[in-house]
């Protein structure tokens, strides 16, 4: 696999060179040249050159007020010593584990490195209420969750961590299920072998701080808290990211999920799925969506309703753009409407603007830039191109958001359709690179707004392994992590 890699991914200056090369053979054979003069066609041998714009790094916010950048838009070894930006308490918790010596002893260590984690990040910490299987079967983890909440007598139980076995796709699916849509507790699986590692660790992995550390910090995103913050200027606004999955037991059906901001600093987040089987229940679920995420907001913030929406929209083909574009943006516009007549106290006349921002991940283009030696490297996270390559009938642009340093980067395309909110373009492409600083499962910047990472990653849980919507009360919180 890794000779393959290297065959595959190449760098810039490589890829240049076999591009370049394929250049020159098509315009030295004399069939390929007139097939292409008959059809209008013309080729350069050398790649199209253009300036692009840079965007400074972003600081991120967590406990500590001066905040920290991170290098080449990673920021792992931060995160702990700065801490959280919002911590929840880790109080009332329960841990289930395999009832064999190495459940029992790797559950005291992942309790006790959760206890030093929580100590140093400042967040309150109480011992969890621990419950060993008799078996490894759906069952026996069923009785044992119900036994444990049956002890912990009518209290609020804060996380559910299931130290599962091995990685047995159906015994995960079922738990995982039932947690989500009957029981209202945020849920954490880690499997035996994670913390296991391979055999030459002897019985505990060698990354075992580091792989206790991250679970922590899924932990606390699902119990409602946000690891870091951006400075995003815009306020009264709702930021939106939509996404789309195939169901894998719904034949025909898919799953359709919407993730947006509810608060005025845009670390809390509502999320929603619906199926559906075609173009005219995407629609109507789209209209759904909006009109609850504006209601959620609406009792989240004094009962006021957000100025303006930006809406991100994934998992959209060039061939669907026109449909987006006659049906969406309506549809939308008029559940904004519809949301201002039902809102008490809010103005009648109130208008809220629309951003509708089809993001597209799976481009043909690559970017490269020009070193002063004349060799060509990946660019830089934030890079932006909106000028030469760009489409003329589009208001579009490409950012990279994220720095590669294997293989050739491959930036992605923000297409905006409709937009009366009044911003210039060097606005939106700061949104769009802020946004790609705020998906909590990954220390370093994401390629796509992290509202459409994490209407991706529920879409994904739901078609996968849910089947159905989660319950009520977990929707605020970002469960699916």
């Amino acid at each position: 696999m890794k000779e393959l890699s290297l065959r595959t991914r190449l760098d810039p200056e490589k890829r240049r060179q076999t591009t370049e090369s394929l250049l020159d053979k098509i315009l030295q054979n004399e069939n390929c040249v007139t097939l292409m003069r008959n059809w209008g066609i013309e080729l350069h041998n050398k790649l199209v050159s253009f300036r692009s714009r840079q965007l400074p790094p972003e600081t991120l916010l967590g406990s500590d007020p001066r905040g920290y950048t991170g290098i080449r838009a990673e920021w792992a070894k931060h995160v702990k010593i700065n801490g959280n930006y919002r911590g929840m308490c880790l109080v009332n918790w329960v841990l289930i584990a395999p009832n064999s010596d190495d459940g029992q002893r790797l559950s005291q260590d992942f309790v006790r490195e959760v206890g030093y984690i929580c100590d140093v990040m400042n967040v309150r910490f109480g011992h969890p209420l621990v419950q060993f299987c008799r078996n490894t079967t759906v069952a026996a983890y069923h009785a044992a969750i119900s036994d444990a909440i049956a002890r912990a007598a009518g209290q609020s139980i804060h996380m559910m961590v299931l130290i599962l076995a091995d990685d047995s796709k159906t015994r995960y699916d079922a738990l995982k299920s039932w947690l989500c849509t009957e029981t209202n507790i945020p849920s954490q699986c880690v499997q035996l072998s994670t913390l296991r590692g391979r055999p030459h660790d002897r019985g505990r992995s060698k990354n075992f701080a580091s792989i206790v550390l991250k679970i922590a910090l899924q932990m606390n995103c699902k119990m409602g808290g946000a690891l870091w913050r951006v400075s995003i200027p815009i306020k009264r606004a709702m930021i939106i990211g939509y996404d789309l999955y195939h169901d894998s037991t719904l034949r025909g059906k898919t799953i359709g999920a919407c993730v947006s901001t509810i608060d005025q600093e845009y670390t809390e987040f509502f999320s929603q799925t619906r199926p559906h089987e075609n173009p005219t229940q995407l629609g109507t679920n789209l209209s759904f969506f909006i009109s609850k995420a504006l209601w959620k907001y609406y009792k989240r913030n004094n009962n006021t309703l957000p100025e303006k929406i930006f809406l991100y929209r994934d998992g959209v083909g060039d061939g669907q753009i026109p449909y987006v574009v006659d049906q969406e943006v309506d549809l939308v516009q008029h559940a904004c409407s519809d949301a201002v007549k039902r809102a008490k106290g809010v103005p009648e006349n109130l208008k809220i603007k629309l951003a509708f921002i089809i993001v597209t991940k799976k481009v043909n283009m690559r970017v490269f830039k020009c070193n002063l030696d004349g060799r060509l490297s990946n660019p830089d996270s934030g890079t932006v191109v909106d000028s030469v390559v760009t489409r003329p009938e589009r208001y579009d642009f490409y950012l990279v958001p994220q720095y590669v340093n294997q293989g050739t980067v491959t930036p992605v395309c923000y297409n905006v359709i409709y937009d009366d909110t009044g911003m210039d373009p060097d606005r939106h492409h700061k949104l769009a690179y802020k946004l790609c600083h705020l998906y909590y499962n990954w220390q370093g910047t994401v390629r796509v707004p992290a509202p459409c990472q994490y209407a991706h990653k529920l879409a994904f849980l739901v078609a996968q392994t849910l089947h159905k919507e989660a319950s009520e009360p977990l929707r605020d919180k970002l469960f699916f992590l």
